[in-house]
């Protein structure tokens, strides 16, 4: 047991050790998301291009929303939770993730004091706000994660009982970065194909941030999530990047070339 503690520690100094680097590089005007990727809990970088992005615009009550949230692995919230100091709220409308969820934040030695509300939901524009506000949760945040495999853009669009300094959501990258689509609204949509119909291109979260008051900043490493910060926030050390610059990887090339054939004639939305 000492062994683990001592190696959860260790990483806990790790990134604080990053984050000042980071903070450094910021406060010189330069972008700390150079080389920023790393994974704690999860799915490929983002763990790390988060902490970059605070490290350039700081914290604030490090309140996050997290909906559609999953398990703890492959999370995009449980490292900011556990290990920098977050609470908020989580989502999702499966039932074996949600209690998942709530055993890990209840018995983690990070959280347990006062662990984040988790929720089983299923989330529409119709109920977003009020799920949101009944967990208290108003007002200006730092974090909004959005990863429903579904009516994503559809959430974001309908949200206005908040408003996060930072956005992080999944991308259909089978789209490319110029078409501007999602899966038409449906308040009972299921995902289909797997993956395939689901979601909306990067194209159309660029054209919904533009319109709500935010630029996109990076995108993981893979192209599936891509990251938004507030305008006026650390303009100069997280400049506007173009949809294309987070869409090289083989794998979203790839998933161009392959996956959208698949589903190019089922019914898609541009907006």
């Amino acid at each position: 047991m000492g062994a683990v503690i001592d190696s959860i520690h260790r990483d806990q100094v790790g990134q604080h050790v990053l984050f000042e680097l980071w903070r450094a590089r910021a406060r010189r005007g330069e972008s700390p998301l150079e080389d920023a990727g790393l994974s704690v809990y999860s799915q490929s970088d983002e763990d790390g291009i988060l902490l970059a992005i605070f490290s350039a615009i700081g914290f604030t009550d490090r309140r996050l929303v997290d909906l559609g949230c999953g398990t703890p692995l492959g999370s995009n919230t449980a490292n900011l939770l556990c290990n920098w100091g977050f609470t908020g709220l989580l989502a999702d409308g499966d039932e074996a993730s949600t209690k998942e969820s709530q055993r890990f934040y209840q018995s983690s030695r990070d959280t347990c004091l006062y662990p984040p509300v988790v929720k089983k939901a299923w989330i529409t524009r119709e109920s977003v706000n009020g799920l949101i506000g009944d967990a208290g949760i108003n007002g200006d945040i730092d974090l909004l994660s959005i990863d429903l495999d579904g009516i994503d853009w559809w959430i974001w669009d309908a949200i206005e009982v908040i408003r996060a300094r930072v956005l992080v959501v999944e991308v259909q990258d089978i789209w490319g970065p110029e078409e501007s689509v999602t899966v038409p609204y449906r308040s009972d949509f299921v995902r289909a194909d797997g993956y395939n119909y689901c979601g909306a291109s990067l194209a159309a979260w660029v054209k919904l941030g533009r319109r709500k008051g935010y630029r996109l900043v990076a995108g993981s490493r893979y192209g599936q999530n891509a990251f938004f910060v507030q305008n006026g926030l650390a303009d100069s050390a997280l400049p506007e990047v173009e949809p294309a610059s987070c869409l090289t990887h083989p794998k979203s090339v790839d998933s161009q070339r392959t996956r959208l054939p698949l589903v190019r004639d089922r019914q898609w939305e541009r907006v």
